[in-house]
């Protein structure tokens, strides 16, 4: 997934006077204020050295696929002016309760850092040898940038104005040492609170970062990271109070673009043809042409810089184990020798992770073992959450993380175990914002003659990968996708157009009369859910409005209570869908309205997304412990034992098209209040549910493990 990198620079060469004031700046996305930063220069006396602190807060609120982020980090680099080099560098970053530590010390050759989190033990420093002229590139303290500007115009004074420099770089969160490249671009004219300021323009290459610096004076006054839609530039004190009143911008969903082919079991697509325009981020950007080629992938179109269109043709390969190489590896070909390094975020070397790795692996006849029990370790024991770095060694502490600490911490184990692997990406199908395309992060493991194979640790797929993964860089790379339409994929049945679509079924429920459902876990009364529905009008038309009100005990501290009205036309599609929502003492509002073929939806609460998704025109609503819901959708289905049905549907609170496929048994008899029913007993995938339903539509009882959902009474329809 996406992390919002914002990579800083120190210089160890020639450092200029910085003004004694508080600079300001703001930090948008798309031009929507999502953070400040400030900078304080501080002239500071220690051990009777004059020196120079600077010391900076950048403050962040954003939402990453609807889960808030509140982001504050403080650093402080100490510089030593006379030999014009950093002394140490403090870094503390704080992501809603969590909080991680960062500390750097230099020598002329060498630097020690320390990396841990709060409540842990300081632990021993990793030592990092530092070539001559080395840098150090920090996390989001703003006055570095201009320390880098007035470095790059020392160094290119003599040189014309196309010049490009590569300088060695540290970085200490991740203690390690990296080559980066700037180049001179086009000077722009930048306009400044009203002023128009001509600029030098400066590229980072690998990170797609434009610095842009006034022509004149050399004054840092804005980056700009074109494929993230990301701004920062140089502002007032003012912007401090508009950024604290800001709401939590989603920034994950630029990351996704809507299929035009719906799937219903994506891990079971085995060859897919897509036309494609993205852009790729990152390591993304510098990649050559030919990794869009390989074994299970042919690509026809153009690769320029960011962007690539053309039309991509997928195909799922099984790796045959009987070709894999012995393990433990011996002596690894030169020139596989890079993918056996600790790098960025794949922490190989840390104790931890080579301790884990060695434990995993300990008995393994073969690479392809090693491989695998690796990966099924991390699939089974990392918990997905998004994270807020793709750090190997952090998803290791917390065992938890998303596709991107998912992938790092698995390269990183193999690496430990002198397995050669890396990190590759690209775009993959998920049920998200109504089946979508997005960013993903996934494996490849080096197996000798056979060359590359993929595997995907947080998708589980350690045998193949559906075809649905396109690949579009390796390291540490990203996407911003325009559009992907599916041409064709195999096999037929994984994709939603295998659902009937249904005609209108006489609604089964007495209509303006309260129908009671009685949650229960095990022997404890969780609460109940009351359901009526009646006729209406909607634009002179005749509808169902269906009324949900629910209160339910979460557990001892915590209730869920929500208020939910759903409009359906008389074949109960969905014409809008309203819920107010409090759990666990939080409130959420969710606003559907459903037309001309998509569904246009508004969330607000923690954060407010506002989405418009593509819809068949045949998929009905249903939502999270909303029975009235399945009610309505179970009242139109045609059951007979052995038969399954599919239908598409859309889930409001995630923003995901699903398709429930309902697999009756025989009829069994099921009591209800004083009556007893004949019921389809049905199995309901994904959802893991078992649904009672009488042969007229009738939803009687739902079950999933302990949880039971039972109609108190069934009055005649």
């Amino acid at each position: 997934m996406k992390y919002l990198i914002v990579w800083l620079l120190v210089l160890s060469s020639a450092v200029p006077a910085v003004a004694q004031q508080t600079g300001y700046y703001a930090i948008r996305v798309e031009d929507r204020l999502i953070g400040y930063a400030t900078v304080q220069p501080q002239d500071v006396e220690q051990d009777g050295r004059k020196l120079r602190k600077l010391v900076s807060r950048t403050s962040l609120k954003l939402a990453l696929l609807g889960a808030e982020r509140n982001v504050v980090l403080d650093s402080e680099t100490l510089l030593e002016p006379d030999k014009q080099r950093p002394i140490s560098y403090r870094l503390t970053q704080r992501t809603n309760q969590t909080v991680g530590h960062v500390e750097s010390e230099f020598d002329a050759d060498r630097a020690r850092t320390w990396i841990w989190a709060e409540g842990q033990a300081r632990g021993e420093p990793r030592e990092t040898a530092l070539p001559d002229g080395w840098l150090l590139l920090g996390g989001n303290n703003f006055a570095h940038w201009q320390l880098l500007l007035d470095a790059v115009r020392v160094r290119t004074a003599d040189r014309t104005a196309q010049a490009t420099i590569k300088l060695n770089v540290f970085l200490p969160e991740a203690a390690q040492l990296e080559t980066l490249e700037l180049a001179a671009g086009e000077p722009e004219t930048l306009d400044d609170a009203g002023t128009s300021r001509r600029c030098v323009v400066w590229r980072v290459e690998q990170a797609g970062i434009s610095l842009l610096a006034d022509a004149a004076t050399n004054q840092f006054l804005a980056m700009r990271i074109a494929a993230q839609g990301t701004t920062v530039q140089l502002a007032d004190e003012s912007v401090v109070q508009q950024a604290q009143a800001a709401r939590a911008e989603e920034l994950l969903s630029r990351h996704f673009v809507q299929s035009n082919v719906a799937f219903s079991d994506f891990l079971r697509v085995t060859h897919l043809v897509a036309d494609i325009d993205v852009q790729v981020i990152g390591s993304g950007v510098a990649n050559d042409a030919a990794v869009l080629q390989s074994p299970g992938q042919k690509f026809q179109g153009t690769k320029r810089a960011e962007r690539i269109v053309g039309q991509v043709t997928v195909r799922s390969v099984r790796y045959d184990p009987a070709s894999s190489p012995p393990f433990p590896t011996g002596d690894v070909p030169t020139e596989l020798a890079e993918w056996l390094k600790p790098s960025p975020f794949i922490e190989s070397d840390d104790p931890a992770i080579v301790a884990r790795a060695a434990e995993l692996t300990a008995g393994a006849g073969t690479r392809w073992e090693a491989v695998r029990r690796i990966g099924r370790w991390v699939h089974d024991e990392i918990a997905y959450k998004i994270a807020d770095t793709p750090s190997a060694r952090l998803a290791l502490e917390k065992k938890q993380g998303d596709c991107g600490p998912h992938a790092t911490l698995m390269v990183a184990m193999l690496r430990a175990v002198k397995i050669p692997a890396r990190l590759v990406g690209g775009l993959v199908y998920a049920p998200n914002l109504g089946g979508s395309f997005g960013q993903h992060a996934w494996v490849e493991v080096q197996m000798g003659p056979a060359g590359w194979v993929a595997l995907d640790p947080t998708t589980g797929e350690l045998e193949q990968l559906s075809a649905t993964h396109i690949k579009l860089f390796e390291g540490l790379g990203g996407v911003v996708p325009t559009s992907v339409r599916v041409v064709s994929f195999e096999p037929p049945a994984a994709g939603v157009a295998a659902a009937t679509p249904l005609t209108a079924r006489p609604l089964p429920w007495k209509l303006d009369q309260q129908h009671t459902y009685r949650y229960r876990q095990g022997e404890q009364e969780l609460g109940d859910e009351k359901v009526t529905i009646r006729r209406a009008e909607r634009d002179g038309k005749p509808v169902y409005e269906m009324r949900s009100e629910m209160e339910l005990a979460v557990n001892a501290t915590a209730s869920l209570k929500s208020t939910t009205t759903l409009v359906t036309a008389l074949d109960v599609r969905p014409l809008r869908f309203e819920r107010d929502l409090s759990v666990g003492g939080q409130a959420f509002k969710i606003v559907g309205d459903f037309g001309d073929g998509v569904v246009r939806v508004a969330i607000s609460g923690a954060q407010d997304v506002n989405q418009e998704i593509k819809l068949p025109a045949d998929t009905f609503c249903f939502d999270n412990n909303l029975l009235g819901s399945f009610a309505l959708l179970c009242s139109q289905l045609t059951l007979e034992t052995g038969k399954q049905v599919a239908v598409r549907t859309f889930h409001p609170s995630t923003l995901q098209l699903i398709t429930l496929t309902f697999q009756p048994g025989e009829l069994e008899r099921v009591t209800v209040g004083d009556r007893e029913l004949e019921c389809f007993r049905c199995q309901v995938e994904p959802i893991k549910n078992t649904f009672w339903i009488t042969p007229d539509g009738r939803l009687v009882r739902v079950g999933q493990g302990e949880l039971t959902i039972t109609l108190t009474s069934v009055p005649p329809p």
